[in-house]
């Protein structure tokens, strides 16, 4: 049974849906002034990001500070306005 959240995103930072990812936004580098795109699949439900910590161990901080879990674990949620 998936449990269902809400992340606060500040509308500047939200994107629009793609055709194979949904709830995108962008979530700022800890260590840069880099923008990382967090989304999650269509499909699969899963959720990722476009850091390198994603891409190489399917696991990053970015969902972890939006207690979203990676390794292409279903996880829904929704996007809600935030400052």
């Amino acid at each position: 049974m998936t449990q269902e959240m809400t992340i606060f995103v500040k509308p500047s930072m939200k994107l629009p849906d793609t055709k194979t990812h949904v709830n995108c936004f962008y979530v700022k580098s800890s260590s840069s002034d880099t923008l990382h795109t967090v989304s999650q699949s269509r499909t699969g439900r899963w959720w990722a990001c476009s850091c390198l910590g994603w891409i190489r161990h399917k696991h990053c901080q970015h969902l972890d500070v939006n207690q979203i879990p990676g390794n292409y674990i279903r996880h829904e949620a929704q996007i809600a306005s935030g400052k």
